[in-house]
């Protein structure tokens, strides 16, 4: 298989194109395009933070990242390894590596399972220990994100939505992956709850090693969280800088009017958000050229039909997607 180089993840053009089907004869009407040609890369150790407006595509770039859905086109590699249409015994073992925590926790925790068995149903469908090796591993999972041992017979409506993200937590770190996707695992959490876990998230990291992809519309919590960030619009990552750099000096127009509407802790240097016209174009019929530039009807749109924008390292670390349109509005 190709090698990639030293990332622990690495995705190369990656195109997920779901077909639209409509009427009585569920005919082909069109094309859904979540995510169109993405490439990104994730070091060991390293958390690269995914940020955009709900619909831009990140829960399907994660769900394709652990194989809950298969990519149109493009390459997912992991250690190296191409990853992008493994399947069967191949798959099974790279569960062991890569982890997911989803947005709402409560529903993805079955409510007829004890939380005992949520967290050791990992360890028993890889066949992972005995079970009282696997009972103790779950005991030790529980205490590491702050759950006392007694919640092991109790079932996820007996908590509260924070516990219960502590619980999918604990459950994605049973079989210790190096990667774990976390979907907005912060996002409806009040916000002392919020600290609490993203905290627990950046212990977890620094004392087992893990890399993250965590993907929220917050971008405080991204930048919190973050050595990188990637900014997501309509399906394409249009700029990626270091996580300071990228709150300091966006380029994008898009990053610089979701930034603007980020509350700032200085008194002194609050600005006016920037107010967008337009609505966010269909993933099912996007526009011809620059997307961002469609919405806001940017005077040099017309200049994007057509073109290939290229996604370009402007100054070392930083990525922009290059178009007529990515200026100041």
């Amino acid at each position: 298989m190709k090698n990639k180089g030293s990332d622990l993840l690495e995705i190369d053009g990656l195109c997920i194109h779901v077909p639209h089907r409509s009427g009585f004869f569920r005919l082909k009407t069109g094309v859904v395009k979540p995510v169109d040609e993405i490439s990104l890369k994730i070091p060991p150790g390293k958390t690269l933070g995914l940020v955009g407006e709900s619909g831009s595509g990140k829960s399907a770039l994660g769900k394709a990242i652990v194989r809950l859905s298969q990519p149109s086109s493009g390459k997912i590699y992991f250690e190296g390894r191409d990853i992008t249409r493994v399947r069967g015994r191949k798959l099974r073992a790279l569960r062991k590596k890569i982890q997911m925590v989803f947005q709402d926790s409560k529903s993805s925790l079955n409510p007829r399972m004890s939380v005992g068995q949520l967290v050791e149903e990992p360890l028993r469908l890889q066949k992972v220990g005995r079970g009282w090796q696997r009972r103790a591993r779950v005991a030790e999972l529980l205490e590491r994100v702050e759950l006392p041992r007694n919640a092991m017979r109790k079932f996820p409506y007996e908590f509260s939505a924070g516990q219960c993200q502590r619980i999918a937590i604990a459950r994605a770190l049973a079989l210790d992956p190096k990667l774990i996707v976390l979907d907005g695992s912060v996002s409806d959490l009040d916000v002392s709850i919020q600290a609490q876990i993203m905290n627990l998230l950046l212990d977890l990291q620094e004392e087992k090693g893990m890399s993250y992809l965590f993907m929220s519309h917050d971008f405080s919590v991204v930048k919190h969280m973050s050595d990188m960030v990637a900014v997501m619009y309509l399906g394409k990552v249009v700029e990626m800088a270091p996580a300071e750099v990228i709150y300091q000096q966006p380029l994008h127009a898009y990053t610089k009017a979701f930034l603007s509407g980020v509350p700032n802790p200085s008194p002194f240097e609050q600005q006016a958000p920037i107010a967008l016209q337009g609505d966010v174009p269909s993933a099912l019929n996007p526009p011809a050229g620059c997307a961002f530039g469609h919405r806001v009807g940017h005077v040099r749109y017309e200049e994007s039909l057509g073109q290939e924008l290229p996604f370009e390292e402007v100054t070392p670390g930083h990525w922009l997607l290059r178009c007529p349109c990515c200026g100041p509005i």
